[in-house]
């Protein structure tokens, strides 16, 4: 699979990393490309960011179906190991869902019938599982590589 010619690092730095745009010279103002040639490049970092996370999509929904299968999947060399640094649990998804919809983690515990501290360490392992550094990060790859939708659904 991806992963063995990829490496693990790799596929961790494609889930970390996004289009960054230059910082602009003054605090408070928005960068703007000024010339013709930045026009084209910035046009194109985006085009190339959306393809990168399309892949991240469909990387993440391969790998929960093989986790809902209860296996990490199979190829022609054998076991593939899960693209993410962990596989993330339906109760991962559930409480990176419940964030994303803006779910305070007091709402969160009561709506699934934790504990506030439980809540508290869904949502490190979910971290911790997608790579992130940190939380808002993991709501981000989370949500690029479809696995919620930025409304808060599971996809």
């Amino acid at each position: 699979m991806a992963e063995a010619a990829l490496g693990r690092d790799a596929l961790r730095a494609i889930a970390r990393d996004g289009l960054v745009l230059p910082r602009a010279p003054y605090p408070g103002q928005k960068w703007k490309p000024s010339t013709p040639a930045e026009t084209h490049l910035v046009a194109e970092a985006r085009r190339l960011d959306g393809h990168r996370r399309k892949l991240l999509a469909e990387i993440a929904r391969m790998q929960l179906a093989a986790n809902r299968r209860g296996r990490a999947g199979t190829s022609a060399r054998g076991p593939v190991a899960p693209v993410f640094v962990e596989p993330l649990t339906e109760r991962d998804v559930e409480v990176l869902a419940a964030a994303a919809a803006g779910e305070s983690e007091t709402e969160t515990a009561d709506r699934l019938g934790l504990t506030t501290s439980a809540v508290k360490s869904r949502r490190t392992t979910a971290r911790l599982r997608l790579g992130a550094p940190t939380f808002a990060r993991a709501l981000v790859i989370a949500t690029a590589a479809g696995v919620i939708s930025p409304t808060g659904g599971v996809s």
